[in-house]
C-alpha cells in the first residue's frame, strides 16, 4: 500500500489520513505512509466544551501532525462555540462540519461555489485566521470502488 500512495504523491495527489485517532488510524500511519494532511475525527469535537480531555486531545494530536509538516483539518464542526475553541489554536488549518453545510450533491457544489461571498463557505463573514479554510479553494471529494480499494 505505501508504495501504490507513493505513487500518487508522485502523481501530484495529495493524501489525507482521514478519521484520525480512531480506528485503524494509528501513530504508526504518520510515520509509515506519505500523507499530506491529517482529518482529526470529529469525536474529539462532540464533547469540546465539556471534557477537558477532549480539548487536550484536540490541541496533542493537531500539534503533532503539524510538528509532522501535517496539514490538519478538525472535522464535526457543528456550532459556532465548536468554531471558536478551535480558531484559537495554532495547529488547524483547515475546518469541516454541519456548521458550514451539510452534505450536498454533485449538482449542489457547483451552485455553492457561485454563491460564495468572502469568508467561510457557508458562514460569509465570519472573518478569523488566514490559514483556516479561507484559502479560496474547497475541497470536493468523490470516491470510486476502484480507487478505494487500490489504496
Amino acid at each position: 500500500m505505501n508504495d501504490a500512495l507513493r505513487d500518487l504523491k508522485e502523481l501530484g495527489v495529495r493524501i489525507s489520513l482521514d478519521d484520525f485517532g480512531t480506528g485503524y488510524s494509528s501513530l504508526s500511519y504518520l510515520q509509515s505512509f506519505p500523507f499530506d494532511k491529517v482529518k482529526l475525527d470529529r469525536s474529539f469535537v462532540a464533547n469540546l466544551a465539556s471534557d477537558s480531555r477532549s480539548l487536550t486531545l484536540i490541541v496533542g494530536a493537531p500539534r503533532l501532525s503539524a510538528d509532522l509538516g501535517l496539514r490538519v483539518t478538525v472535522e464535526g464542526i457543528e456550532t459556532a462555540e465548536q468554531l471558536e475553541l478551535v480558531r484559537s489554536e495554532p495547529f488547524f488549518h483547515e475546518a469541516q462540519g454541519f456548521f458550514f453545510s451539510r452534505a450536498v450533491s454533485p449538482d449542489a457544489v457547483n451552485e455553492m461555489l457561485r454563491a460564495r461571498s468572502s469568508g467561510w463557505l457557508g458562514q460569509p463573514g465570519l472573518g478569523g485566521r488566514d490559514d483556516v479554510s479561507r484559502q479560496g479553494a474547497t475541497s470536493v471529494v468523490a470516491t470510486s470502488g476502484k480507487l478505494c480499494t487500490a489504496i
